[in-house]
């Protein structure tokens, strides 16, 4: 054994340890490409808000000041009056269009009798009923509007305040959420479409998770999500992957952008309270599970949704595309 440390090494041995340095290179090759074609786990980062569950959100049908009847976290059922927007200009034209159509069938009932003594009164009855029923269709119309003004629930369920603000300008910094059920909000003016409260679920919640459009395409239903919860002694709660949207949002929920979840990227939209985000964003419902904390609505963090396994190949092409598109 002492002669086998001390001698040279043999021909055979040397030529044996060449080969071997020689396979190295091909060897570390094939191992460094096993490990850029094998699929690894990962997840995605996006911001979420919590929302009720089935939630049906209440917008005002008409310009005017607002009288809401109902309180943030009251339970209400479906037809039950919400609020009334009061439009006294609607309702004088009402009053103008019921005096004109009143009037014009007082004429075509006089043209009527007198008809058969002066024939030639025919042409005016002719005009006369014509009038009246232009009249009669507007004067419909015009009640229709009337009996919106008075907003009712559509589903039964709890009032949640929806977030609002009545001053947007474009280099104004994101205002915090209010809503039009708080007491400082009480009479204030509206316009059609603005936002009122929302009514869902007393006490299962959901998810909405805003992902940006260069990484919808990762994103499917049935995939689990878990909500980083800060504010919540478990730290955790997750879900399912419900619904996408079919197409961009056009606002983000004001509570992210007030949070800082969604960069400032808005701009006040002519003639509209609301902001449109220019980055392009998709809302994902997420159904969450049983949850032994109710977590509170509008609530705001960060959700970690596992996405498809890919190699380190498909992620380098990927993001190489993405960048090239950019």
């Amino acid at each position: 054994e002492l002669r086998a440390i001390f001698l040279p090494p043999s021909v055979t041995t040397i030529r044996s340890d060449r080969a071997m340095l020689k396979r190295w290179p091909l060897m570390a090759g094939v191992l460094i490409t096993l490990g850029m074609l094998l699929p690894l786990p990962r997840t995605l980062v996006a911001p979420f808000t919590v929302r009720p569950a089935d939630e049906k959100a209440i917008f005002a049908t008409s310009a005017g000041r607002i009288r809401t009847f109902v309180n943030e976290g009251q339970c209400v059922h479906a037809g039950e009056p919400i609020a009334e927007i009061e439009n006294w200009a609607l309702k004088d034209e009402m009053i103008r269009a019921e005096s004109l159509q009143q009037s014009l069938s007082t004429r075509r009932s006089s043209l009527i009798s007198l008809r058969q003594s002066k024939p030639e009164i025919a042409a005016g009855l002719l005009a006369t009923t014509q009038a009246e029923a232009s009249a009669a269709e507007r004067l419909a119309l015009i009640r229709k509007e009337v009996d919106q003004l008075v907003i009712s629930a559509p589903i039964d369920g709890m009032i949640f305040g929806q977030p609002w603000s009545s001053t947007l300008q474009d280099d104004a910094p994101v205002p915090m959420p209010s809503s039009l059920l708080e007491p400082p909000n009480e009479d204030a003016s509206v316009t059609p479409g603005m936002p009122i409260c929302t009514i869902g679920h007393e006490s299962r919640r959901e998810a909405i998770v805003l992902i940006d459009q260069k990484r919808a395409s990762l994103v499917r239903e049935g995939q689990r999500v878990t909500l980083l919860l800060v504010s919540v002694s478990s730290g955790a709660c997750e879900g399912t992957i419900i619904e996408i949207g079919a197409a961009p949002a056009e606002q983000s929920p004001p509570e992210l952008l007030a949070a800082g979840l969604v960069p400032d990227e808005s701009q006040t939209s002519s003639g509209s309270d609301s902001r449109a985000p220019r980055k392009e964003h998709y809302q994902v419902r997420v159904k969450l599970d049983d949850f032994e904390t109710r977590l509170p609505v509008r609530l705001t963090g960060q959700a970690r949704i596992e996405i498809d396994s890919a190699s380190m190949l498909e992620r380098i092409v990927r993001w190489t595309m993405q960048s090239l598109s950019s």
